[in-house]
C-alpha cells in the first residue's frame, strides 16, 4: 500500500484549481457553510452542511481548540458583512471522495 503525503496531494489539487475555475469554485464552496457558525455555539461532533449541499462538515470541540474535519481553527469569529470567517490550518478535502479518486491525483497511480 502506498501512502500519499498530504502535501503532494495538496499540490496536485492546487494545480487543478489553478487550471480550472470550476474546480476552484467547487473547493471554495466546500469551505463555506449555509449557516452562520460562531465558535461559542459549536457542539462536539456537530455536523453542518457545506454550501455545495453534498458534503457535510463535522465540527469537533477539543479542550483548547475547535476542529473542522481534520483541520483546526486558528483564528475565530471574524465578523463579515454576510457571515463569520474562521481561519483554519489546512485545506480540506470532502470526505466523500473515494480513496481511488484521491490516489488518482498521485502521478504514479496505475
Amino acid at each position: 500500500m502506498t501512502i500519499i503525503p498530504y502535501t503532494a496531494l495538496l499540490d496536485a489539487i492546487l494545480q487543478e484549481m489553478r487550471s480550472s475555475q470550476e474546480k476552484a469554485q467547487t473547493a471554495i464552496i466546500y469551505h463555506a457553510t449555509q449557516v452562520r457558525v460562531l465558535t461559542n455555539k459549536i457542539k462536539d461532533s456537530e455536523i453542518i452542511m457545506s454550501l455545495d449541499e453534498e458534503n457535510p462538515i463535522r465540527l469537533s470541540v477539543y479542550r483548547k481548540a475547535i476542529g473542522v474535519e481534520y483541520a483546526v481553527i486558528e483564528k475565530t469569529d471574524m465578523e463579515g458583512q454576510n457571515g463569520v470567517i474562521h481561519i483554519i490550518n489546512r485545506f480540506m478535502i470532502p470526505a466523500n471522495i473515494s480513496s481511488g479518486d484521491l490516489r488518482r491525483h498521485e502521478e504514479n497511480f496505475k
